[in-house]
Order: structure tokens, then C-alpha cells, then sequence
């Protein structure tokens, strides 16, 4: 099963706004972080066989999530680890609700 990357984004977004520790940022500004938060995983996963069973390494996942994030947001450094965190554990609910995650 792949990442369908639009079903992620919305799933993700609504975790985000329940959360509300984000509406710091304007509109504008979450969507392209979190954009750019899925866009780095797919690409992390796709370069690193996560498709073809390769094992899902979150420490390189979310370096790459984070760099992407401090290249693109420049001015919101302060706030893009804990947003990179979060993204990571509503990604990872949403990757265990559709039965990506298989915890072998």
C-alpha cells in the first residue's frame, strides 16, 4: 500500500487543527509547511524503498522532513522542530489507520 497523499494531507491537517498549536502561523504558511512535510517524506520513502519493504527509519525521516522545513520557512526556524514532531506522530496515525505500519 502506498502513501496516498492526498487522504494523508487532510488526515494530517485535521490533527494539526485540533491541536491548534499551529494557528500561530498564517494560512498561507502552515499549508506550504505542510506541504513541504509530506513532499520531503514521500520523497524519503521513495529513495529509501519504504514501498518495497525497506524498514522506515524515523530519525532519517525526520531529518529530512525538518531540513526541508528550515530550506523552505526560513523565517519560522524557531517553531519547525516541534511542527516536524508533530507531523511526524499524525503521520505515522495516519500511516497505522489505513495499515501501512506493520509492527513486526
Amino acid at each position: 500500500m502506498e502513501f496516498n497523499q492526498v487522504e494523508a494531507r487532510a488526515y494530517i491537517a485535521a490533527k494539526f487543527a485540533a491541536q491548534r498549536d499551529f494557528n500561530i502561523f498564517p494560512p498561507a504558511t502552515f499549508e506550504a509547511a505542510l506541504d513541504c512535510a509530506i513532499n520531503a517524506e514521500q520523497a524519503y520513502m521513495t529513495e529509501n524503498g519504504i514501498y518495497d519493504g525497506e524498514p522506515y527509519g524515523d530519525d532519517e525521516a525526520f531529518e529530512r522532513i525538518y531540513a526541508a522545513l528550515c530550506k523552505t520557512l526560513t523565517n519560522e526556524k524557531m517553531y519547525l522542530m516541534r511542527f516536524a514532531e508533530d507531523y511526524m506522530d499524525y503521520s505515522e496515525a495516519y500511516m497505522e489507520s489505513v495499515g501501512m505500519i506493520n509492527w513486526e
